[in-house]
């Protein structure tokens, strides 16, 4: 009988002995495996890279190319990757042909296009409250937000002596900060700007302001081009502006004759050769545009370029050009006329245009 009972003690206690020993050899090759991983991914230590965030966290939720984040604990910059994440003090820099887009434990979305520069002043979640601040120190950004309710809350973009507050909103905020020029592209929600005179509220949907100095450039603001609507959310969905020549066949065989050349991801710069995939579709069918058509819309696109990066008389010459070629081209008209309220230096007389006439009056 005694024998027995050793007999089962000592089985029970190989039995322990196994299991635990296939514990501990599960839990070695489980911590190996991610240490090789983090090898090939080549993961830096200092940056999270999970597939979990925290609330006071952001984590990235799409991204192409090469964006660095600069923490205020680290003085070397850390690439960013899919599932990386970035908190307050982080400065972002999105370099050339690059873009990421940004998500919170609020729904929130925020793109960051190619050659910005964003700071991350304030970010912080609890229950309602949601407080965020960044500073756009030059480039694009495209916001897609939820609102909040609570009267802790705030969502706010400085650019330079401009306040951006937005709640539940979708709009794209354009910044030169060597020139001080803030475009604002508002397409539905809640915002409102906030400059050294007065606060503008956007009510009406669909439209673009520009500040310049600090002040608002113009009285009324400009439709927003329809192209801008769809490539916002093209953006989104991770996808290449309309322009890009490999995928429309014509531009692709055509590339070579193409001036404008496609950057990936890049809103900015792409905004010469954004028409490029609409116009090619006219041209094939029967409806397609005249010759004068096409030319109009390239130097429209190239005014609206020039302006945003405050070189006005270059953004006057477009827009003329753009009403020779068709005398009632109303968006050009209409960003020509905003244009010679904000800056009467350039001289720009007032137009008026009658059916038939292919050049402006002068005075």
């Amino acid at each position: 009988m005694r024998l027995k009972t050793i007999s089962a003690l000592i089985i029970t206690c190989l039995v322990f002995t196994i299991i635990y020993s296939s514990k501990a050899f599960a839990f070695v090759d489980a911590a190996g495996i991610a240490g090789a991983l983090g090898q090939i991914k080549g993961v830096k230590e200092g940056k999270k890279v999970s597939g979990e965030y925290e609330k006071n966290e952001m984590m990235v939720d799409k991204m192409d190319g090469t964006i660095m984040v600069l923490s205020p604990d680290d003085p070397k910059p850390v690439a960013l990757q899919t599932f990386s994440t970035v908190e307050k003090g982080d400065v972002l820099t999105v370099y050339d042909k690059s873009w990421v887009i940004l998500k919170n434990h609020k729904g929130d979305r925020i793109g960051i296009d190619s050659g910005t520069v964003v700071a991350i002043d304030e970010f912080f979640i609890q229950g309602p409250d949601r407080q965020v601040r960044l500073l756009l120190q030059k480039g694009i950004l495209h916001l897609k937000t939820n609102g909040s309710g609570s009267r802790q809350s705030f969502f706010e973009v400085n650019t330079g002596n401009v306040v951006t507050s937005v709640n539940e909103v979708q709009a794209n905020l354009n910044y030169a900060g060597n020139k001080n020029l803030l475009s604002v592209q508002f397409f539905n929600g809640k915002m409102t700007v906030i400059d050294k005179d007065n606060e503008q509220k956007f009510k009406t949907e669909y439209v673009e302001h520009n500040w310049e100095n600090g002040k608002m450039a113009e009285e009324e603001p400009v439709p927003v081009d329809e192209l801008d609507k769809v490539n916002y959310n093209r953006f989104f969905d991770g996808e290449d502006p309309l322009g890009n020549p490999d995928s429309n066949i014509l531009l692709a065989e055509n590339s070579k004759n193409n001036p404008a050349a496609f950057v990936p991801g890049n809103f900015q710069a792409n905004q010469s050769n954004i028409v490029a995939n609409i116009i090619a579709s006219e041209i094939l069918s029967s409806n397609g545009p005249t010759p004068e058509a096409t030319e109009a819309k390239k130097a429209y696109i190239q005014g609206k370029e020039s302006f945003n990066q405050g070189r006005f008389q270059e953004a006057k010459e477009n827009w003329e050009a753009a009403l020779t070629l068709l005398p009632h081209y109303k968006d050009a008209m209409n960003r020509l006329k905003n244009l010679s309220k904000s800056h009467p230096e350039l001289k720009i007389d007032d137009f008026e245009w009658k059916q038939g006439e292919t050049v402006p009056k002068t005075r």
